[in-house]
């Protein structure tokens, strides 16, 4: 039992040895720029390596003489730049998932780690590996843009629209009230990561299609150069009539005590003969408006700042409709 134990205190004090002198040898001093400058200035000037050696306290004049060496083969005094670990990935294996990510670019890099680990099971990788390699080929992940789809005439009536008041000034501008509905939903559509190139956000590989969630709440708002109106809860299923009543309760007929144009966009409800009717008697005055152009309207970007502001405070769908 001693002896086995004796046996075993030697074992371990070797391996402590071989470990420690391992790294001693893998972790050698490397020799500065400054010392390798030296080595061969000295040198040129007719030093012999072991002078050169005890002038800098180096080990063996082997060091100054293969730092010179190589100084006369390239040119330079500088070490060889080491070419590190090698790559995990083989060239036809990085082309295996750059094609599998422009093929579906909305896999993400797990989803492309485990069909790269089902292809090639004997040498499986990491996230963070796919994950480097699609940013060394300018492959980001970028959330998907969403995009309304639309008719070429929609298209080219936006177009004609937009270039007809490129001449607006700022201040021309701030003769219009920008009013629209916003439904806050329980499930929305949130944000979908894709991975692109730069300058490819709105094709059609990388959008996504808008759900359809009727579980929500609806509210109206109008923005003014003044501040905005009162937001008032819209029905959930609104006609004519609720919109009108909507307005009304909201103050939009006192807007042309202000000199205030009037903005909303061609929902059915907005266009019908009552409200018509009601904006003319009231001396309401409108901006006709592009079909299917949500996005043209600035007040999208408040009520996209409010949903950010109710995602922040985790608010349950009973709580919204509630408060």
């Amino acid at each position: 039992m001693i002896k086995s134990l004796n046996g075993l205190k030697i074992q371990v004090a070797f391996v402590h040895f071989v470990h420690a002198n391992f790294i001693c040898l893998t972790m050698a001093k490397q020799i500065s720029n400054e010392i390798r400058l030296q080595i061969v200035t000295l040198r040129l000037a007719k030093l012999s390596f072991p002078a050169i050696a005890k002038q800098l306290g180096l080990r063996s004049p082997d060091t100054a003489r293969s730092i010179y060496n190589r100084y006369r083969r390239s040119g330079s005094y500088l070490p060889k730049k080491r070419s590190g670990r090698p790559k995990k990935l083989s060239k036809r294996e990085q082309r295996f998932i750059l094609r599998k990510v422009r093929k579906n670019p909305f896999m993400s890099c797990k989803q492309l780690m485990c069909e790269y680990n089902s292809f090639s099971p004997q040498s499986s990788v990491s996230e963070i590996t796919i994950r480097r390699l699609l940013t060394r080929n300018n492959l980001h992940g970028r959330a998907a843009a969403k995009k309304i789809l639309l008719r070429q005439k929609s298209r080219m009536d936006r177009r004609s629209w937009c270039a007809s008041k490129t001449a607006l000034s700022v201040d021309d501008w701030k003769k219009y009230c920008f009013s629209d509905e916003c439904r806050f939903k329980l499930r929305s559509d949130g944000r979908v990561w894709v991975w692109r190139n730069p300058g490819n956000r709105y094709k059609k590989a990388y959008t996504k299609n808008l759900s359809n969630d009727r579980r929500s709440v609806h509210f109206w708002g109008c923005i003014t150069p003044f501040g905005t109106l009162p937001l008032i809860k819209a029905p959930e299923k609104c006609n004519s009539r609720d919109y009108l009543g909507v307005v009304e309760k909201a103050g939009v007929h006192n807007l042309r005590n202000f000199g205030l144009k009037f903005i909303d966009d061609n929902c059915p409800i907005h266009r019908a003969g009552i409200v018509n009717d009601w904006k003319i008697d009231n001396g309401i005055e409108i901006l006709p408006w592009p079909a299917h152009s949500p996005d043209l309207n600035p007040i999208e970007n408040v009520w996209a700042y409010v949903k950010r502001q109710l995602g922040a405070m985790q608010l349950q769908f009973e709580d919204l409709y509630s408060q």
